[in-house]
C-alpha cells in the first residue's frame, strides 16, 4: 500500500561528517592493527617460553604455536645469499689496446720477412721488444732451409696461433690469484671496444685458459701435436711469436664485488612458518638446532606477516566494515537520533576492538589457547541493542565475529561463538520489559554458552579438562556481560536521555511526580490520558510500532493542563469558566497547554522522542468548537480567521505520535456519544481518521491505509469492551426469598 508520506532527515552537517569519517577510518585500520599487535603478542609468549633452552639438552617445557605464524628465517637466507655469491662468476677484462698492439706488430713482421732476406733482425723491432729476444737462427733457419711456400704457411700458422691465444686470453697468474677462484670455476670475461664501451660478456671455464707463465708448455705440447710435416713449421712458429705474448686480461675487482653485492641484495628473505598447533618444543625430548632457529627467528623481533596476508586482512576488514556501514545507515532510525545512534554504534565498536585486543594478548602472553571464550560480544549487542534496535544488535553481532576471523588463533569455532553469543545478546534484551529480566540474562547468557561450549568441544575434541576450565569461564562472562550492562545502561540512558524500554517502563508507572499532580488537580484529564495510552498502545502494537513510547507519549501528553485544570471540560464538574471568555481567548487558553505542557516535559527531563509526541498530538489542527463559537457571534462584515483557532503544533513525523493523535480525538470524542455501540463507535472512528486526512495533519508520518484500517480496529476493539452494555437484573418480588 502506498504511503501517505515519509519523513527525511536532515542531511549530516561538515563536522558530522568529518566525526564519522574518522570513527569509520579507526575502524578500517583494524583490519591491519588487531592483527599486527596480537601476532606481536604472540611472538612475545613463544620468546619468554624459549628462554633458557639449549640445543642438545633436554627439554622441561613445551613450547607450543597457538597460531600461524611466519617470520624470518636468517640461518636459511644467510645460506641462499652465500650460495648466490658462491655464483657469482669473477669478471676479467681484456685489454684490447694491448692485445690489437701486439698483433699488429707482429703483422709488421710477417710483412717485413716476406718481403727482404736479409737475415738481420731490424733495430726497430728490437726496440720494441727490448725485454724478449728474438733468436737469430730462427731467422736464419727460416730463410735457408724452407722455401717461400712454407714461409708463407708458417708465418700463416704462428699469425693464427697468436690470434687464437689472445682472443682466449693470456692471463697472468698474480691476477687469477687476486680472483682467489679455484682450478674449476667459470669466470666471466669483458671485451671493451677501441671506445671502452662493453660490447659482450661470455663466460669461459678457467682451466681452459692460458696463464702465462705456463705458456711454454701448452706451446710446446702444440707444436709437437700437428702432422709430421707441421711440427717443424710449429716449432718455428712458437719461437716465432713467444716474444709478441703477453697477459692481455685484467681482473676487475670492482666489478665482480659489484655483482657479488648484486646477488646478495637479489635474495629475498626467506620466510619461515610455523603452524598452529605446532610443537616447536617439546618437553622430555631433546632440543633441535632447527627448533632453537625458530625462536631465534622470533627473538629478534622479526616476525612478520606476508604481504599478501597483510593485504588481505586490510581488504576483508574494509569490505566488512563497509558493508556493515550500509545497512547499519538503514537500520538507524530516520530521526534526529540517527547521527547520536550513529555514534554510539561507531564508538561502541572502537571501544570493543580495544577490549578485544587487551584481553587477546594478555592470553596471548599466558599461552592460553582459546581467547574467544574470555570476549564479553553479548554485552555491547546487548547495549547496541536497547540503543539503537534489535536491527543493530545483529549486525554488529555478524560483524564483530566476522573480523575474529582474521586474528591469530580465529576460526570457524571462535566466528560461530561469537556470532551465536552476540545474536543471543540481541535476542535476550529485546524481549526483557524490567530490569529484573536483565539479570535473568546471566542465566539465558550463561546456559546459550556453555551449549555452544559443549558444540565447540566435542568438534575440537577437548579434554575433561577442557571442558571444565572453558565452562568456568563461559558462565564468568555471561556474569561480568550482565553486571556490565545492568551498570552502564541507566549512564547511557541519562547521558544521552534515551528512551529505552527500561526507561520508558519507568515512566508508565504511576508515582511519577507530575502523573501525581494530575491525578489530584484534574482528574478528568488525569483519566482521559489512561484511555488514551490503553488506545495507543494497542493500535501500536497492531502496526508494529513502539507501543511503549506511544503509551508513555499518551501518559504525558496533557500535563500542560494541570495549570489551568478547570478550563478543560473534562475537569469541569459545575460552571464553565468558558462562558466568561471570549471565543479567541478561550481558544488561546486551550492552545497553550501543549507550550505549558513542553516547558513541564523538558524540566523534569523527559526522553525528546516523548516531547515529540506532546508537542505533535493536536498538530496543526482546528479548535472546531470555539472557531463555530466565534463564527456565530460575529457580524458578517468580520473577518474570523482559522489560523487564529488552530493549534500551532507540528505535525506528527513518526507513527508513535500520529497514533496518540488518532487515540486523543477518538477518546475524547466517544465520551460524546449517547447509548454507544460497535456501529456509531465504527462510523465515528473513521470520521475522525477520515477528518485528519483531509485536514493534512497525517502528511509527515509514515501510516500507510492498511495501517490505518488496522488502527481503527484497535480502536472500536477498545472502546466496544468499555462501553459494552449489562443485563438489567430484574427486581425480586416481595414475599419471596431467595
Amino acid at each position: 500500500m502506498k504511503k501517505i508520506s515519509k519523513y527525511k532527515p536532515k542531511a549530516l552537517s561538515f563536522r558530522d561528517i568529518i566525526i564519522v569519517s574518522f570513527l569509520i577510518l579507526i575502524l578500517l585500520a583494524t583490519g591491519f592493527i588487531i592483527p599486527f599487535l596480537l601476532t606481536e603478542r604472540l611472538a612475545g609468549q613463544l620468546r619468554q617460553q624459549a628462554l633458557g633452552l639449549v640445543v642438545g639438552e633436554i627439554a622441561d617445557r613445551n613450547v607450543i604455536a597457538q597460531a600461524q605464524i611466519q617470520y624470518i628465517d636468517y640461518e636459511s637466507t644467510e645460506e641462499a645469499r652465500q650460495i648466490a655469491v658462491q655464483n657469482v662468476k669473477p669478471i676479467f677484462t681484456l685489454l684490447l689496446d694491448r692485445t690489437l698492439e701486439n698483433l699488429s706488430w707482429f703483422h709488421e713482421l710477417k710483412i717485413y720477412l716476406l718481403e727482404n732476406s736479409n737475415e738481420e733482425i731490424p733495430e726497430f723491432f728490437l726496440n720494441i721488444f727490448s725485454e724478449s729476444e728474438i733468436d737469430i737462427h730462427v731467422i736464419k733457419n727460416f730463410y735457408n732451409s724452407l722455401n717461400m711456400q712454407e714461409q708463407i704457411r708458417l708465418l700463416h700458422i704462428a699469425e693464427e696461433k697468436l690470434k687464437s691465444l689472445y682472443e682466449n686470453g693470456v692471463f697472468a697468474e698474480e691476477e687469477l690469484q687476486k680472483a682467489e677462484i679455484s682450478s674449476t670455476s667459470d669466470i666471466l670475461i669483458k671485451i671493451f671496444n677501441d671506445e671502452y664501451i662493453e660490447e659482450t660478456v661470455f663466460a669461459e671455464k678457467i682451466d681452459s685458459l692460458f696463464i702465462y707463465s705456463k705458456l711454454h708448455e701448452e706451446l710446446a705440447v702444440w707444436s709437437l701435436s700437428g702432422l709430421d710435416d707441421e711440427i717443424i713449421l710449429r716449432k718455428t712458429a712458437v719461437e716465432l711469436i713467444k716474444p709478441f705474448l703477453e697477459p692481455n686480461m685484467l681482473y676487475d675487482n670492482l666489478g665482480t664485488l659489484q655483482a657479488v653485492i648484486t646477488a646478495k641484495a637479489s635474495v629475498e628473505p626467506i620466510i619461515g612458518t610455523i603452524e598452529k598447533g605446532e610443537y616447536i618444543i617439546v618437553k622430555d625430548y631433546i632440543v633441535t638446532q632447527e627448533a632453537i632457529e625458530k625462536l631465534k627467528g622470533l627473538q629478534r623481533n622479526e616476525l612478520d606477516q606476508s604481504l599478501g596476508i597483510k593485504i588481505g586482512n586490510i581488504l576483508y576488514s574494509t569490505a566488512a566494515t563497509i558493508i556493515m556501514l550500509i545497512i547499519l545507515v538503514h537500520f538507524l532510525p530516520s530521526n534526529y537520533r540517527f547521527k547520536q545512534f550513529l555514534y554510539i554504534t561507531l564508538s561502541g565498536i572502537i571501544i570493543y576492538f580495544i577490549l578485544f585486543t587487551g584481553i587477546t594478548g594478555i592470553l596471548f602472553t599466558r599461552n592460553f589457547p582459546s581467547f574467544v571464550y574470555f570476549i564479553p560480544i553479548a554485552f555491547f549487542t546487548m547495549l547496541l541493542t536497547v540503543v539503537a534496535g534489535k536491527k543493530t544488535g545483529y549486525l554488529v553481532s555478524s560483524y564483530l565475529a566476522l573480523l575474529a576471523l582474521i586474528i591469530p588463533q580465529g576460526d570457524y569455532r571462535s566466528f560461530i561463538f561469537l556470532l551465536a553469543l552476540g545474536i543471543t545478546g540481541t535476542v535476550i534484551i529485546t524481549r526483557a520489559r524490567k530490569r529484573i529480566d536483565m539479570i535473568k540474562s546471566f542465566m539465558y547468557l550463561a546456559s546459550s554458552g556453555l551449549l555452544l561450549l559443549l558444540i565447540i568441544g566435542l568438534l575440537g575434541d577437548y579434554s575433561l579438562t577442557d571442558f571444565y576450565t572453558y565452562s568456568i569461564i563461559v558462565v564468568a562472562n555471561a556474569l561480568v556481560s550482565s553486571i556490565l550492562f545492568v551498570m552502564l545502561l541507566p549512564v547511557v540512558e541519562n547521558i544521552f536521555n534515551l528512551p529505552t524500554d527500561f526507561r520508558l517502563l519507568e515512566l508508565t508507572t504511576m508515582n511519577t511526580r507530575v502523573l501525581k499532580r494530575m491525578a489530584v488537580v484534574a482528574r478528568g484529564t488525569y483519566s482521559h490520558s489512561v484511555s488514551v495510552a490503553d488506545l495507543a498502545e494497542s493500535a501500536c502494537e497492531a502496526i508494529g510500532a513502539n507501543s511503549l513510547l506511544a503509551r508513555v507519549g499518551a501518559y504525558y501528553h496533557d500535563i500542560g493542563k494541570t495549570d489551568q485544570p478547570e478550563y478543560f471540560i473534562e475537569n469541569q464538574t459545575g460552571d464553565n469558566k468558558h462562558d466568561e471568555l471570549k471565543p479567541s481567548l478561550s481558544a488561546a487558553v486551550i492552545k497553550s497547554h501543549v507550550k505549558v505542557g513542553i516547558e513541564k516535559a523538558k524540566e523534569i527531563g523527559l526522553p525528546q522522542e516523548v516531547i515529540d509526541i506532546l508537542a505533535q498530538h493536536h498538530g496543526s489542527d482546528l479548535i472546531s468548537y470555539f472557531y463555530i463559537e466565534a463564527m456565530n457571534k460575529s457580524d458578517k462584515n468580520s473577518k474570523i480567521s482559522p489560523e487564529d483557532f488552530s493549534y500551532n503544533g507540528k505535525l506528527p513525523v513518526t507513527r508513535e505520535a500520529a497514533v496518540v493523535m488518532l487515540a486523543d480525538s477518538v477518546e475524547a470524542a466517544s465520551r460524546t456519544i449517547k447509548q454507544p455501540t460497535t456501529p456509531k463507535l465504527e462510523k465515528l472512528v473513521w470520521k475522525i481518521i477520515m477528518d485528519k486526512i483531509n485536514n493534512k495533519q497525517l502528511t509527515n508520518c509514515n501510516l500507510s491505509l492498511s495501517e490505518l484500517e488496522e488502527i481503527k480496529k484497535r480502536f472500536i476493539l477498545i472502546l466496544s469492551g468499555r462501553y459494552h452494555t449489562r443485563i438489567e437484573y430484574p427486581d425480586l418480588p416481595e414475599g419471596k426469598k431467595g
